[in-house]
């Protein structure tokens, strides 16, 4: 019930989909060959194919990409959708037109890309149209002209927060009219179902931590064509992140949950591997004159290895650059580099603030241990005191370590606040994305190498 008007706005925007990729279709053949060239093929039906595959990819594409149209807290993000449907749309062309190369020859069907350039311009700003408006319309509509009144059995606090959040999300239909507070001592059910006969409310949202309705209270709901909300806690900040599941009929609510399918971990891992093969070939040379520079500059080995920790606590061996002298923590202990650390070498020093002393690190993506993006993995030793003093310290552990990360293209690197890194680790791991991973590596590269809390 909860999500009905969003499939239904989403099922007529996609049926609005075909017809205007059918009719802009058209529109660029008529435009490619009768306004910029003469010719006869305007009515040639060896387009045709094309044109259904086309549309079949577009629909794969961005039919699954329901994340698009509105975030967790339900508010619609049309800049989300507008880029979302860009790289629908120059996915499916790009598709389209690797097809068109490679059977041209075959199926003696060759497609002007002219043509194809100029439908997939027109397509993608119709296509934007339709989505970020129609569909934005469509809900509103509903939530405007079909709201489902409900009650709610929360005390003050809770019932005002939930009216808060089922308003401001454009996905629900619900609106609370009134708030039957369970620690009244006036609260009875029976007249909670005869005010809800009374005012053709159908739904009430229970907020209650301590106990469920008992048996008997639900029935007694049920025969009075209620439905029920339960709500076992109420807190949109919290960084859990909540799936709910059914078994044969039993509901179970998993907290803390890696929040990527097994289809989002593949795409990553697949782009870990592809990167890190092109940033080790590429990057060879480079590597293998830092080695010959620290082999001839200071006494000891070319690589420091150091345990780290890194999804779902697992502990293994990082791979770096040596950029501090032959045992420099053993009278200091696990402690962070500072700045005008005397343990760092001259070289050392040059690595580290450029960051260079972590490419070998891409070894260890390549293993599986480590993702290119991610939150910086840590020493286990000091882990055991973060996790008594800061809250929340071990979720980071959800997903692999990087290289790379929303924190330290943000500064939060070396010796900077620990709480502020932790929001940013669980602001990346809560949004992850493939062009989130994209839109972080570019931004290391812009401005992520040379830190100022790089020591």
């Amino acid at each position: 019930m909860f999500f009905q008007s969003l499939e239904v706005a989403r099922f007529v925007t996609f049926i609005l989909d075909g017809v205007i990729s059918c009719l802009v279709w058209f529109l660029s053949l008529f435009i490619r060959f009768k306004i910029l060239e003469e010719g006869d093929s305007l009515n040639n039906q060896s387009y045709i194919p094309h044109m259904i595959v086309f549309i079949i990819i577009w629909t794969l594409i961005s039919y699954g990409s329901k994340n698009s149209y509105v975030d967790e807290k339900g508010r619609f993000q049309r800049f989300g959708l507008f880029l979302e449907i860009i790289k629908a749309s120059t996915l499916a062309f790009l598709f389209l037109s690797t097809v068109n190369y490679f059977t041209h020859d075959i199926f003696d069907i060759p497609i002007s890309r002219l043509f194809l350039i100029i439908f997939w311009l027109l397509n993608t700003f119709f296509l934007i149209i339709n989505h970020v408006f129609v569909f934005s319309w469509l809900l509103g509509t509903f939530k405007r002209k079909m709201p489902l009144l409900a009650f709610s059995i929360a005390n003050e606090e809770e019932s005002r927060l939930l009216s808060k959040i089922l308003k401001e999300s454009i996905i629900s239909p619900y609106r609370i009219i009134k708030n039957f507070s369970p620690e009244d001592s006036s609260f009875d059910l029976n007249a909670l179902i005869k005010k809800a006969v009374a005012e053709n409310v159908s739904h009430v949202f229970l907020v209650n931590r301590d106990r469920f309705l008992k048996k008997t209270e639900l029935l007694t709901l049920s025969n009075a064509f209620i439905h029920v909300h339960f709500l076992p806690y109420l807190n949109p900040n919290t960084p859990l992140k909540t799936q709910a599941e059914n078994f044969s009929g039993i509901p179970f609510i998993h907290i803390q949950d890696n929040p990527m399918s097994l289809l989002q971990k593949l795409i990553k891992r697949i782009f870990d591997i592809t990167f890190s093969l092109l940033v080790l070939i590429f990057f060879f040379p480079l590597l293998f004159f830092i080695a010959v520079l620290i082999k001839m500059t200071s006494k000891g080995p070319i690589f420091y290895m150091q345990e780290r920790m890194s999804l779902n606590g697992h502990h293994f061996r990082m791979i770096k650059f040596r950029s501090m002298k032959i045992d420099a923590e053993q009278e200091t202990g696990a402690v962070w580099a500072q700045e005008r650390d005397d343990r760092v070498t001259p070289l050392g020093r040059i690595l580290r603030r450029t960051s260079l002393d972590e490419l070998p690190q891409f070894y260890n993506v390549l293993k599986g241990e480590m993702s290119v993006v991610g939150p910086r993995p840590e020493r286990p030793v000091l882990i055991e005191d973060f996790k008594k003093k800061i809250p929340l310290y071990m979720m980071r552990h959800h997903m692999k370590g990087g290289i790379t990360g929303w924190a330290q293209i943000n500064g939060l690197r070396g010796n900077t606040s620990l709480d502020e890194r932790i929001a940013a680790d669980l602001h990346y791991i809560q949004n992850w994305s493939l062009y989130f991973d994209v839109k972080i590596i570019l931004l290391t590269l812009i401005k992520g190498f040379f830190n100022k809390n790089a020591y």
